[in-house]
């Protein structure tokens, strides 16, 4: 199965209640307990199409994204990307969960404003899929998605689209890119860390020979 912008608000989350979006191409999708029974829907394998950021405010879930296991905790956010094969399993009955859906072509025209540094500011793909946010990064994303609300409210407006763009860019260059860098730095930290351990264990082995 693969889920679209496009469904919203159609076949695939016609059942949830709390969706917001814009020309298909950006969505705002709160889960909480007046509709989280709704992610049973979910226990089996399907594709993801969009981009998406999932913050999750309140408990845990637990599920799978290419067959790799995760259990995320709050306050946390999960990276999925297009194509990845997701998976709900489990959640706590308090969870809530805000997720930030948008298009391929959502993403380009962001990269085209920031010249690809905005592709250069995301968690690596090849780690951990759950990244603890800081409480700064924390309040940032949820003053963001207030003012989302805001922007999608306003149906008169035109350039509703270009305003959500503009904003995530001035997300990024705020507040996130801090979280980012932090991360990488430990994660780099770590790496070396683990390289100083081989590094010193083939010593000891050649010290014995």
């Amino acid at each position: 199965m693969t889920i679209h912008i496009t469904d919203i608000p159609n076949e695939s989350f016609n059942h949830y209640k709390h969706v917001l979006h814009v020309d298909n191409e950006f969505a705002l999708i709160e889960i909480n307990k007046d509709n989280i029974s709704d992610l049973s829907k979910f226990n089996y394998p399907y594709k993801a199409e969009a981009f998406t950021l999932c913050i999750v405010l309140k408990g845990w879930v637990k599920g799978k994204i290419n067959s790799i296991e995760y259990n995320a905790i709050a306050p946390c956010i999960i990276s999925i990307y297009p194509n990845q094969i997701l998976q709900h399993d489990s959640n706590s009955e308090d969870f809530y969960i805000i997720c930030i859906a948008f298009t391929k072509n959502f993403a380009s025209n962001i990269a085209s404003y920031s010249k690809n540094e905005i592709l250069l500011l995301r968690f690596p793909r090849q780690d951990n899929i759950s990244h603890h946010l800081s409480q700064e990064t924390l309040t940032a994303l949820l003053d963001y998605c207030a003012y989302i609300k805001k922007i999608i409210a306003d149906t008169d407006n035109p350039f509703r689209i270009k305003s959500i763009q503009h904003l995530t860019v001035a997300l990024f260059y705020s507040t996130v890119w801090k979280q980012i860098s932090s991360y990488k730095k430990k994660r780099k930290d770590k790496s070396r860390l683990y390289y100083l351990r081989i590094l010193r264990f083939g010593r000891k082995k050649l010290q014995k020979i």
